[in-house]
């Protein structure tokens, strides 16, 4: 099992980028709470947070 620092959102984009992944889960550094992103086919990238319902358009 692997340990992760927690990180912001453009932190975690880098690193999904990094891996070539389609989306990322990952705690954030301030809340510590969950969130994923994930990169949708036009090429965006979407920030998912707990208790939200919308995706966010843009990261960053």
């Amino acid at each position: 099992m692997r340990f992760y620092k927690p990180m912001n959102a453009e932190e975690a984009i880098l690193q999904m980028e990094l891996f070539n992944l389609k989306h990322l889960y990952f705690f954030d550094d301030v809340t510590n709470e969950l969130r994923a992103v994930f990169k949708r086919s036009v090429g965006e990238y979407g920030l998912i947070t707990p208790n939200q319902t919308e995706m966010i358009d843009q990261v960053g």
